[in-house]
């Protein structure tokens, strides 16, 4: 044998476990897949989602802050918008209403529960948006049988964000919790 040959089988049996860990890591996070729902305030007439629990679903979900400085010299914070990516349905019109007439909309909840799970009592991620401004709607369908897909960006006056972990019975425990009011900059 070649040397090359006598250093291929250690890396191929490398390889081989490397690929086996992967794939059992890759179980593990299906396992823990999470899907993105949203629901608006009762106030708000909003028409509900197929779910048992009238949820609506998202595609994707960007929410973030940014305060410029630090310390003594951080300036106020700003809401920066919020990216709810949605199918086309229902909702669009609704959606492209609140940004057309500038109309407030009461409370937007925005959770991450696990993936084919029954209605929970906690999801491991939510964020509740009160007094939201609805600032940009785009509908985008390219061709071919894709779904179309709307865009829609919108402030909010107050968020507060609830998280939770799982324990070891499978129960859901409230976590930290964590809330801003731009208005008056500071938690409530």
């Amino acid at each position: 044998m070649t040397r090359l040959e006598d250093e291929g089988r250690p890396r191929c049996s490398f390889l081989a476990v490397l690929l086996c860990a992967l794939l059992g890591a890759a179980s593990g996070a299906l396992a823990q897949a999470q899907e993105i729902l949203y629901s608006m305030s009762p106030n708000d007439a909003w028409p509900k989602g197929t779910r048992a629990d009238g949820k609506l679903t998202a595609l994707s979900f960007a929410f973030g802050a940014q305060v410029a400085g630090t310390g003594a010299r951080a300036q106020p914070s700003a809401a920066q918008d919020t990216l709810l990516l949605i199918p086309v349905g229902e909702p669009v019109a609704l959606w492209f209403r609140a940004a057309m007439t500038g109309r407030f909309l009461n409370t937007v909840l925005v959770e991450f529960p696990f993936a084919g799970e029954k209605a929970q009592t906690r999801a491991p991620f939510a964020v509740r948006f009160t007094e939201v401004f609805v600032t940009s709607v785009q509908v985008s369908k390219s061709s071919g049988a894709a779904p179309g897909v709307v865009e829609v960006k919108f402030k909010a006056r107050k968020f507060e964000i609830f998280t939770a972990t799982q324990d070891a019975t499978g129960a859901m425990k409230p976590g930290y919790p964590f809330n801003w009011d731009y208005a008056k900059q500071s938690s409530f």
